[in-house]
């Protein structure tokens, strides 16, 4: 087998790509660079990720794939939140040892508006597949309102994650476990979420039926028009969520250090 014919090792990429980061900042972050800490073949690595962005969204679906590494079906029968605590959780522990590097990739987020458009893209797919995970459906007009709205979740909760010096990321925990019930308060306190045209986008399959006293879904669009309150992130006036970044969002690469 030719060096060409191997299997790539896309983790030991995604790894390099932070390690490089770390040590030089995000625009040193090439194939050449890459391949040396990860101890590859750099013609290799520039066959499946020949440029910069490739190798930063590598990195990014490295950690989508060890957030989700050995989880098992979702229980229907544990509580929405607990499930997204849960997978949440999961990401910020695989972001853990790369922390310095997303540090510095939002940090250099003001400089570079264009690659905030990537990140968005980035982070909805993300955002997808912890829905996902936990057994709540990403498709579709409610699958978008619920990826926005975990979204700005996890935005949240990133804040506190790269500055959290607790050994058990206690205070990433906290602040999960607020955000997340601040989701249920709005739900609870906006007129529309809970009740009739909108339900709780975070609600599962029949949840409908106990909010309305039907067993009719809204039809697809039904109460979510682009003036609809949909949730906020704790902290942050209730507004629609906004496709486009607002300089806070993190996983985005910049260009520079």
């Amino acid at each position: 087998m030719t060096a060409s014919d191997a299997p790539t090792d896309f983790d030991a990429i995604g790894a390099a790509v932070f390690a490089v980061a770390t040590a030089k900042g995000w625009s040193k972050v090439t194939p050449a660079e890459v391949a040396f800490h990860a101890g590859l073949d750099p013609r290799d690595v520039s066959r499946t990720h020949p440029g910069h962005e490739a190798l930063v969204d590598e990195a990014f679906r490295m950690i989508d794939r060890h957030a989700l590494e050995g989880r098992t079906e979702p229980d229907p029968g544990e509580p929405v939140r607990e499930r997204l605590f849960d997978v949440l959780m999961a990401r910020f522990e695989a972001l853990k040892p790369h922390r310095e590097a997303v540090d510095r990739y939002v940090r250099g987020l003001p400089l570079h508006p264009m690659t905030g458009m990537i990140s968005a893209l980035r982070l909805g797919r993300s955002m997808a597949l912890s829905l996902e995970a936990a057994g709540i459906s990403a498709s579709g007009v409610r699958g978008y309102v619920r990826i926005k709205g975990l979204a700005y979740t996890y935005l949240w909760v990133l804040r506190v994650f790269l500055n959290d010096d607790t050994e058990d990321m206690a205070r990433t925990m906290a602040a999960l476990d607020k955000a997340l019930k601040n989701v249920d308060d709005i739900v609870a306190m906006v007129p529309g979420l809970g009740s009739g045209g909108f339900r709780n986008p975070f609600a599962g399959p029949g949840a409908a039926a106990a909010e309305t006293g039907s067993g009719m879904e809204p039809a697809p669009g039904e109460g979510v028009g682009p003036d609809e309150p949909v949730m906020k992130a704790p902290g942050t006036d209730a507004r629609p969520a906004r496709t486009t970044p607002t300089g806070d969002e993190p996983e985005i690469e910049p260009g520079d250090d």
